[in-house]
C-alpha cells in the first residue's frame, strides 16, 4: 500500500471504519453506514463521497459497496493496523533486541504473553518461570545460571529413586530431548558447575 493511500485512510477515522462496515456487512445505504459508525448522516455522506472519488466505493442503486480496489486497500490497511498494535505491545522486547539477533516474524508472537520486569515487580520474569514450571508436565530449559530453589522445584515431582540435575555449559545441546522423568547429568565433559550464594 502506497504512502499516499495510507495517509488518506489515516486522515480520518471514518474512512477506514466505513470500509470496514462495507467489508463486513456488504452494500449499505447511508443510514446503514451511519448506524454502523454511530455517526451523523452528513458525516457519512462526506466520507462516502471521498471514498468514491478515490475509487474505493461505488454506488449501486441507493446503496454503497466496496470496489475490488477498496477491498484490497482496506485489507492491507487492517493488516497494517494490526501489525502496529502488535508492535506497540511487543515494544519492551523489540526495543531491546538487535535486528541481527531477532530474525522472527513478530506475527508469530501475536498470542504470546509478554512479561516485563518493573521497579514495582522486579522478579516478574522469575515468578512467571516458576509458575510455568509448576504447571508443566515436562520441562526443557537452557539458562546461564539456576537458583537452588529452581532445582528444588524441578525435583519436586521426581518419584522416589529418581534424580534430576541441572546441565549447564557450552556443550548443552538445545535440540536434546526434554526431561521426561529420567536422571540428567550434573555436567558435561569440558564444563563444570559451581555454587555461589544461592545460585548453581
Amino acid at each position: 500500500m502506497s504512502a499516499d493511500r495510507l495517509r488518506f485512510l489515516a486522515g480520518s477515522d471514518n474512512r477506514p471504519e466505513t470500509l470496514a462496515a462495507l467489508r463486513a456487512s456488504g452494500p449499505l445505504d447511508c443510514d446503514g453506514i451511519a448506524a454502523e459508525l454511530d455517526a451523523s448522516r452528513r458525516t457519512v455522506v462526506r466520507t462516502v463521497e471521498a471514498l468514491a472519488e478515490a475509487g474505493y466505493v461505488e454506488q449501486v442503486g441507493d446503496r454503497d459497496r466496496l470496489t475490488a480496489l477498496g477491498a484490497t486497500v482496506y485489507d492491507a490497511y487492517a493488516q497494517f493496523a494490526d501489525d502496529v498494535a502488535l508492535t506497540d505491545r511487543l515494544e519492551p522486547l523489540l526495543a531491546n533486541v538487535s535486528d541481527e539477533v531477532f530474525d522472527l516474524d513478530p506475527r508469530l508472537l501475536a498470542d504470546a504473553e509478554l512479561v516485563v520486569a518493573t521497579e514495582a515487580s522486579p522478579y516478574a520474569l522469575l515468578d512467571r518461570a516458576l509458575t510455568l514450571r509448576r504447571q508443566a508436565q515436562r520441562v526443557r530449559e537452557i539458562a546461564p545460571m539456576t537458583e537452588k530453589r529452581s532445582i528444588a522445584q524441578l525435583a519436586d515431582p521426581i518419584a522416589p529413586g529418581q534424580s534430576v540435575g541441572e546441565s549447564l555449559g557450552r556443550n548443552l545441546n538445545p535440540g536434546s530431548r526434554p526431561y521426561q522423568g529420567r536422571a540428567l547429568p550434573l555436567s558435561y565433559p569440558g564444563t563444570h558447575t559451581s555454587l555461589s550464594g544461592n545460585c548453581l
